[in-house]
């Protein structure tokens, strides 16, 4: 029964409206206008022509405005960045232009009788419920006004003649309706091989057979490439003297800390280092007299590393500046990087290589068993609680929401599921999402009432016909877009 359905899904499944475009008089405001020089301070280009800085910044901060009237103070910095506005902004901005661009293109034209009513319309130059030529008259930049305005209007009356375009008989709206409201209940199974396959230790017998039946190119070629597992890395035994600082210290704070471990340093040497670390050092080493112990090379702040490169054992470092605060260290002993050798991890390698071995082994034999029950229209459901893998219902959805609950928005399994029917419920294979796989089986498919449909038809035609108006406005847009040449010379934050 979905079968049928499935051509008709890209119709209705949305994750959002892209087609945002500007109202221009509404966003920027009357007062706010700029007659930015076309080549200065451009946001982007399309096509050759400039959005300016000033014009992105006007949108984008009534953008904001009008996301932080809705949501308050939630609407930070940091919810601004993680949901991209600034981005988004001068994206609408760019869509915006494109139509324009496009309906100039195709000879659609605002006259100025349009144009003069439109500006006899707007709020600003209305006095007490009349147009107002003088306030009119008041503007700096009419032509600025007036060309904005004009291309508003054009954008409107193109997007109005593009949507007007879409034929949509009732027909069609029966069946976007259908899918839209046609809901399904599944059976899921998430298998993770892996955890099924277990430890696979191996005996000593094993591995000595395998050690003995496998070439040594494998061996040599698993033990270059995982040369820090069979590392010692270079180290130092430190001994250290810190006077701290708390985060974002004062200029003051830093100065009094730089000068204390500077009087530290000049009665510090070799011979009393341990004494005047138990006496002047502020960290938790002090009363072991600042003995830090063992510590990895390349793991501490640069400005130590650099420290301790041209200490010899036993010498002390001058006053070194770090992020925690000032710091003398002294090396009390060093050991280079040691590697083992190949001899000695030989069988080691050998048994992480039979591991992986039958773990693969395990994993394509049992998912080519499964998956061979699978094709013939079997279940496996019996096979997969033996092996203690959860079957979950997902309850009734409908698919057109874009993704599956407890999976996500995977297409090869939403694909899968509009290809089963009540009388071949199960698909035909396990369906990958990220590093496991899903057993999936059509429980119950619920069709909605034509007569629900008929009884409300105008309302729910006028939503299916904005929803595909929408989505053709949204694929004819990125189309244009995708011949055009746009550039962004705006560079926003993580980008």
């Amino acid at each position: 029964m979905l079968d049928q359905f499935r051509k008709y899904q890209d119709n209705f499944i949305f994750s959002f409206l892209i087609l945002a475009i500007v109202a221009v008089m509404g966003l920027y405001g009357v007062n706010q206008l700029s007659e930015d020089k076309p080549g200065v301070g451009a946001a982007a280009w399309v096509n050759g022509e400039p959005i300016t800085n000033d014009e992105y910044q006007q949108v984008l901060g009534a953008q904001i405005r009008m996301i932080r009237a809705k949501v308050g103070s939630q609407a930070d910095e940091k919810f601004i960045a993680q949901f991209q506005i600034p981005q988004r902004a001068l994206d609408e901005l760019v869509q915006y232009k494109l139509v324009a661009q496009q309906a100039d293109r195709n000879g659609f034209r605002v006259s100025d009788k349009e144009l003069a009513a439109s500006i006899r319309k707007a709020p600003d130059f209305q006095r007490e419920g009349k147009f107002d030529p003088d306030l009119y008259r008041e503007i700096p930049n009419r032509g600025l006004l007036e060309k904005r305005v004009r291309e508003e209007k054009l954008v409107e009356r193109f997007q109005t003649y593009l949507a007007g375009r879409l034929d949509m008989p009732p027909d069609m709206l029966a069946r976007e309706h259908e899918l839209k409201d046609t809901k399904v209940n599944l059976t899921l199974g998430r298998v993770d091989f892996k955890s099924l396959a277990g430890k696979q230790n191996p005996s000593s017998g094993d591995v000595d057979a395998f050690l003995k039946a496998t070439p040594a190119e494998p061996i040599k070629a698993y033990y270059d490439s995982h040369q820090k597992d069979f590392s010692t890395p270079a180290a130092v035994q430190l001994r250290q003297i810190r006077v701290g600082l708390p985060f974002q210290a004062s200029a003051e704070k830093k100065a009094s800390a730089k000068k204390k471990i500077e009087e530290v340093a000049k009665q510090t040497n070799p011979d009393n280092f341990a004494a005047m670390a138990e006496k002047h050092s502020d960290d938790e080493h002090a009363k072991k007299g600042g003995l830090v112990g063992w510590v990895n090379r390349g793991t501490l702040e640069p400005t130590l590393e650099q420290a301790i490169d041209k200490l010899q054992p036993g010498e002390v470092s001058p006053p070194i500046e770090t992020s925690y605060g000032y710091y003398l260290v002294q090396v009390k002993d060093s050991r280079p990087e040691k590697v083992k050798p190949l001899e000695d991890v030989k069988r080691e390698i050998a048994k992480t290589l039979l591991i992986e071995k039958r773990t693969d082994d395990f994993i394509k034999n049992k998912k080519s068993e499964w998956e061979k029950k699978l094709a013939a229209g079997q279940s496996i459901e019996n096979e997969l609680k033996a092996a203690n893998v959860e079957l979950k219902k997902t309850g009734p959805f409908s698919l057109g929401q874009g993704y599956i609950p407890q999976v996500g928005q995977v297409d090869e399994i939403t694909d899968a599921v509009f290809k089963l029917t009540k009388a071949k419920p199960i698909a035909p294979k396990l369906y990958p999402n990220g590093n496991d796989f899903y057993f999936v089986k059509l429980e119950s498919v619920e069709a909605p009432r034509k007569s629900d449909f008929e009884a409300n038809y105008e309302a729910a035609a006028a939503s299916l016909e904005q929803q595909l108006q929408n989505a053709f406005m949204t694929k004819w847009v990125e189309d244009v877009k995708e011949a055009s040449a746009v550039r962004i010379d705006v560079k926003f934050d993580g980008a």
